[in-house]
């Protein structure tokens, strides 16, 4: 169980602002504009299109968590599921591998509306 706590962290702190800003201008994002590795200051600092590969990109974590500790431990997603998404914004939020200063959240955070809606809706449109 440990694991996959663990599993939902690692994923959730991947900077997908740095890496995005990094392969597109080569520059480090830490350096320019609000010097965050948000959506938001890649939007502003980089491009639109940027921005919103890096708003997308960031609101998958938290799903990819889910799916993975769904599939890979099933005996406790069902208890842990919201736990799970909650450790993936957690690791947007404190990255280890930028000594814990990442992005504010938002969009891990706004993808969990949109999942659970969508998900509800698929299943009251099934009935």
């Amino acid at each position: 169980m440990i694991i996959s706590f663990f599993i939902s962290y690692l994923l959730g702190s991947i900077p997908f602002g740095k890496i995005v800003t990094k392969i597109l201008t080569g520059k480090d994002i830490t350096k320019t504009g609000s010097q965050n590795i948000g959506a938001t200051n890649v939007y502003r600092s980089v491009s639109k299109k940027a921005g919103l590969s890096v708003l997308i990109l960031d609101g998958i974590k938290p799903i990819l968590a889910l799916v993975i500790t769904s599939y890979f431990f099933n005996e406790h997603y069902q208890n842990f599921k919201f736990l799970y998404f909650f450790i993936s914004i957690v690791g947007h939020i404190f990255p280890i591998w930028l000594m814990f200063k990442g992005g504010k959240g938002v969009a891990c955070f706004l993808r969990l509306g949109f999942y659970w809606r969508t998900r509800n809706d698929f299943f009251v449109r099934l009935i």
